[in-house]
C-alpha cells in the first residue's frame, strides 16, 4: 500500500485529494446537483415518513421539494407500521424500548410543529448521513472492494462533508456569506437554515450555523469510532 498506510486510511486520504477536483467549475456544477439530489431526497423521505406526500424537483441551479398537505390516514398507517415492525423484529427489553420511543416520538414529529423543524433539517441531515455512509464504504471496501469504488466513495464523502462545513462555518463567520445565502433560495423560496432560525432560534442564522457545524464535524470521528468497534468485535453490524 502506498506510503505504508492501511488500505482504509489510504482511500480516505486519496478521496480527500481527489475531491479537490470539485473546485473546478464543471465538476463543482456536477457535485452541486449530486448534493442537491441527496438534500431534496432527505426532505422528501422525511415528509413521506410523517404522512406528507412530497416530490423532489431539480432545475438549472435550483432545487426544491414540493410538499402537499398531510394525509392523516397515511400518517396513522405509517405510525402503526413502525410499531408493528418493532414488535415483530425485536424482543425483550429492546422491543419495549422501541415501542415506547415510537409511540412518543412519532406523534410529536407528525402532529406538532417539531415535524416542520425535523423536515427542514432533514436535507442537510441526509447529506451528512450519505457522507457517513460513503466514508464507511471507503473504509470497509464498499460492495465490490475495488480500488475505484473505494476511491469514489472517499471523494463523495469528502465533497459532501466539506460542502456542509464550508456552508455552516461561512454562515457563522461571514456577513457576506449570510447575505448571499439569504438571496440564493431556489425558486424564490427561503433557505432551510433561515427558516430554522426564524422559527426556532429568534432569527439567529449565526446560531443555527454554529449548531449545524457540530454534527458535520462529528461525522468522520463517529465513522472511525464505529469502524474501530467493529474491528474489535465490540459490536456487530451484520
Amino acid at each position: 500500500m502506498p506510503l505504508g498506510l492501511k488500505p482504509e486510511y489510504f482511500y480516505l486520504g486519496l478521496g480527500a485529494v481527489l475531491a479537490l477536483v470539485f473546485l473546478l467549475p464543471f465538476p463543482n456544477w456536477v457535485g452541486w446537483y449530486f448534493a442537491a439530489l441527496v438534500h431534496e431526497m432527505g426532505h422528501a423521505a422525511t415528509a413521506w415518513a410523517l404522512g406528507f406526500p412530497a416530490v423532489p424537483a431539480l432545475g438549472v441551479g435550483q432545487a426544491i421539494t414540493i410538499e402537499n398537505a398531510q394525509v392523516l390516514p397515511l400518517a396513522l398507517a405509517l405510525w402503526a407500521a413502525a410499531l408493528g415492525f418493532a414488535w415483530r423484529n425485536l424482543g425483550g427489553r429492546q422491543r419495549w424500548v422501541a415501542v415506547t420511543v415510537i409511540s412518543c416520538a412519532y406523534p410529536l414529529l407528525a402532529f406538532t410543529s417539531l415535524g416542520t423543524l425535523f423536515k427542514l433539517i432533514a436535507g442537510h441531515g441526509a447529506e451528512l448521513a450519505f457522507a457517513g455512509l460513503a466514508f464507511w464504504r471507503a473504509l470497509t471496501g464498499g460492495f465490490t472492494s475495488s480500488r475505484a469504488e473505494r476511491a469514489l466513495y472517499g471523494v463523495l464523502a469528502w465533497f459532501l462533508l466539506a460542502s456542509n462545513i464550508h456552508l455552516s462555518v461561512g454562515l457563522a463567520a461571514s456577513a457576506g456569506a449570510r447575505a448571499a445565502y439569504e438571496a440564493s433560495g431556489s425558486f424564490g423560496c427561503t433557505n432551510d437554515y433561515i427558516r430554522v432560525a426564524d422559527g426556532w432560534l429568534g432569527g439567529s442564522l449565526e446560531g443555527v450555523a454554529l449548531l449545524a457545524t457540530l454534527p458535520a464535524l462529528a461525522v468522520l470521528p463517529l465513522v472511525l469510532l464505529l469502524r474501530s468497534l467493529t474491528r474489535r468485535d465490540l459490536i456487530d453490524l451484520g
